[in-house]
């Protein structure tokens, strides 16, 4: 739609300033190029994307000048007399080798970004190739396309009566031709006021933000938030409901989304997908305008922290790319999970030192208890236990143990049996719930466990 929108502008505003039929000649060759560059983009596998589609409408405006000019050679030839097909060759062969050369240029101004070692020459790599073919394409059709049309007489010769003595020539012709004769005249102080301007528009560019990809004027952002390492779903579950009341408690708010143990199915191109984890919870919040989604957005950045200190809390703008885990990363490598921990929390101290860092962290979270029941076949055998029902029991009081399947239209949604009232907090622990060995009773774990 956005492609379209831009041709039919760039047609319209030709109509406006040249004519029906110079437009209309002008148009058509934009449209031959664009469709040209379509069937190359297919046989070279290059999708419509939004790379590839930003190319043609950032080449939408250059790719009408080679036809222009040429057009406007011919005319002018015309109107001095020349016999129309004179005038086509001579427009032609006068301009072809300026206008090679101004498109290979337009096109080498793209060309360091195709070769960029960094990620930026792999996602901008087919807006440089798509802008390369897309100009060529105009100057092949500009020297072919656009000389048939006026040899066909779609534009009209002058008549002899139509013919000016002097061209260019008119109000604004001559406006424009005093205002170069003075700055001709005035040589010091018009390279004078350039290399201000210039020393000015360098300065300047300090004042502009420099952000790759920019963040979008959407009336919704996300908040995820990670409890520690081993935390139950179900306070999961309560801190999360406890945070979408508090911004539900904002008027800025129009809906609020929870989604407890990984995020949602994929509703946007770049949202990163994350889960299952039970201490993770993602909540979409959606405000009334974009204006108040930024505003509040600052507000949760500044506040949520204070009033939930100790769940990590992200808030975070819905962006063209997908989002970074950190601004700030750094990585070690090794075969020893141990160094590797004490190496990682050595720089996450170093980095709190500093008052501007927030939320350092390892990726590998916070140690969590791990209950690895040590099967004794010989005691299991005398009352009857395989390794199977105690791995079953064990997986009853932290998971649940699938018992069935209930249902709901399309949807298949286990049944859990989950035993109750069991707090393992130690091997001693164990020993407080039963195994069921698939007779007419059960019987309690004594010292089948180590942590």
């Amino acid at each position: 739609m956005n492609l379209i929108i831009s041709v039919l502008t760039v047609i319209a505003i030709l109509l406006f300033f040249i004519g029906f039929k110079n437009g209309t000649l002008i148009g058509s060759g934009l449209i031959f190029s664009i469709f040209a560059t379509l069937i190359v983009m297919m046989a070279c596998g290059i999708a419509l994307q939004r790379m590839s589609l930003a190319a043609i409408i950032i080449a939408m405006g250059m790719l009408v000048d080679n036809a222009i000019v040429v057009s406007d050679s011919a005319l002018i030839n015309m109107e001095r007399g020349m016999r129309r097909r004179v005038a086509i060759m001579q427009a032609c062969s006068t301009t072809a080798l300026p206008l090679l050369a101004a498109t290979v240029i337009a096109i080498l101004t793209f060309l360091p970004i195709y070769y960029s070692p960094h990620i930026t020459g792999e996602l901008l790599s087919s807006l440089v190739v798509v802008i390369g073919v897309s100009l060529m394409f105009s100057w092949v059709f500009a020297l072919t396309q656009t000389p048939f049309f006026i040899q066909a007489e779609f534009v009209r010769r002058p008549r002899p009566e139509e013919l000016k003595a002097a061209l260019f020539d008119g109000k604004y012709y001559n406006r424009f031709r005093n205002a170069l004769h003075w700055v001709l005249r005035h040589r010091s102080v018009t390279i004078g006021s350039l290399a201000i301007m210039l020393i000015l528009s360098a300065w300047s560019f300090k004042f502009i933000p420099k952000v790759f990809v920019p963040a979008l004027e959407k009336q919704y952002f996300t908040v995820d938030m990670w409890l520690p390492e081993g935390t139950n779903i179900n306070e999961t579950d309560r801190m999360a409901s406890s945070l979408a009341d508090y911004i539900r408690g904002h008027e800025e708010t129009e809906m609020v989304s929870t989604y407890i143990g990984r995020t949602p199915p994929r509703y946007y191109l770049s949202n990163v997908s994350f889960g299952p984890q039970s201490n993770y919870a993602q909540i979409l919040v959606k405000c009334k305008t974009s204006k108040d989604s930024k505003e509040l957005h600052a507000l949760l950045q500044d506040s949520i922290r204070q009033k939930y200190p100790e769940p990590l809390i992200k808030v975070n703008k819905f962006e063209l790319s997908p989002l970074t885990e950190a601004v700030i990363e750094a990585r070690f490598l090794g075969p020893d999970p141990a160094v590797l921990d004490s190496l990682a929390g050595k720089a996450i101290e170093i980095m709190r030192r500093n008052p501007k860092v927030a939320d350092a962290r390892n990726e590998w979270g916070n140690m969590s208890l791990m209950i690895r029941p040590v099967y004794d076949p010989v005691k299991a055998g005398a009352l009857g236990i395989t390794k199977a029902q105690m791995m079953q029991s064990v997986k009853s009081i932290s998971d649940g143990t699938p018992v069935g399947i209930y249902r709901d239209n399309e949807k298949k949604v286990p049944v859990l049996l989950k035993s109750e009232g069991v707090h393992i907090t130690d091997e001693r622990s164990l020993g407080d719930f039963s195994v069921w060995n698939g007779g007419a009773f059960g019987t309690s774990v004594t010292s089948n466990g180590k942590n």
